[in-house]
């Protein structure tokens, strides 16, 4: 069942691959424009349809204000404020405002909400738990939430993130091939899953999967890139360059592709590319995705220390880097390995 390339660890050293674990942790954000319920505003005893209107606003300021007045407001029915709740947590989240969040979202939750709703509603606190880098109660919600809906596939997704970090990769794993089954059409969740079989040391998984990624979407430029990279650890340098060639189509600022595919062609590392993020760096020093992706290139290296403090200044500059996040727990569990 292992591929012949796997090591006696059954694990390869996280620096022969780019780590890209879940690029963009998948996430139902509850929509901060939901409807008011048809004849609502009719039979309600409070508030003003001003408000109503208001708080489905796409102004993210007059919808918070809107949604602050009917939660505020005692003449409103308990279904009124938990739309105005889950409107506002919304907006505090996407505003990265991430404790009056977490605060919206467990208020509603004492609220009389179904069952759906209520799964969505711990996922969406799971992430800003997440986002905080409180793992413990994030992977709290997530388990909170599938149990709520065990068919909720970016719980899955977003758990398997968390296992990832603690090295619990069997698990993580189990979680991938849930969400893999539950969305089959999803080409980000075979480069998740190809990643950490790269991890593993498990080459020939890594490249099927990546495969599958590109048969489901042949835009998707890590793909291209990542199975890239598992064909140069493997010795393959012809079919790596003919990869990172294509990521780099697709992409021409696809982090680390150009590293990867000189790295391919020439057998020499990508001191151009740093010197061109370090550039970028000094000129611009809140430019949280060069920082990003200088981080990717230090992890693709091995330099797990300089890739952590260069994933945290992304993440200090804009907390919703996802990829940062996810990254900086690579290069921490590489680190401990």
């Amino acid at each position: 069942m292992s591929s012949s390339t796997e090591g006696k660890s059954g694990r390869s050293p996280i620096s022969n691959l780019r780590a890209a674990f879940l690029p963009t942790i998948a996430v139902l954000v509850l929509a901060a424009a939901v409807q008011w319920a048809a004849g609502q505003e009719s039979s309600q005893g409070g508030g003003h349809s001003s408000d109503r209107n208001g708080c489905s606003s796409s102004n993210p300021e007059v919808a918070i204000v809107a949604c602050t007045n009917i939660i505020e407001d005692l003449r409103e029915d308990e279904d009124s404020r938990s739309v105005a709740l889950l409107n506002r947590g919304s907006l505090f989240q996407k505003k990265g405002d991430l404790g009056r969040a977490i605060s919206d979202y467990t208020a509603v939750l004492k609220l009389s909400v179904g069952r759906g709703l209520r799964a969505k509603i711990y996922l969406n606190r799971g992430l800003v738990h997440f986002q905080k880098g409180d793992d413990p109660e994030a992977l709290a919600d997530y388990n909170d939430a599938l149990t709520l809906d065990p068919s909720l596939a970016s719980a899955y997704i977003n758990r398997a993130t968390i296992l990832m970090k603690r090295d619990d990769l069997v698990q993580a794993l189990a979680d991938l091939d849930k969400a893999t089954l539950l969305n089959p059409k999803d080409a980000a969740l075979y480069v998740s899953r190809g990643t950490i079989y790269a991890h593993r040391g498990e080459l020939d998984r890594a490249i099927a999967d990546y495969t599958k990624a590109i048969e489901q979407d042949p835009t998707n430029a890590m793909a291209w890139r990542d199975r890239g990279v598992a064909y140069r650890a493997k010795g393959d340098g012809a079919r790596a360059a003919a990869d990172a060639k294509e990521a780099i189509r697709l992409d021409p600022n696809a982090a680390g592709a150009g590293e990867d595919r000189r790295l391919s062609v020439q057998g020499k590392g990508g001191a151009k590319t740093k010197a061109e993020l370090d550039n970028a760096i000094a000129l611009n020093p809140r430019d949280a995705k060069a920082f990003e992706a200088r981080g990717n290139t230090f992890l693709a290296e091995g330099h797990r220390d300089r890739a952590i403090a260069d994933f945290t200044d992304a993440i200090n500059l804009d907390a919703t880097l996802y990829g940062a996040l996810v990254n900086r727990g690579v290069a921490y569990l590489g680190r401990s390995s």
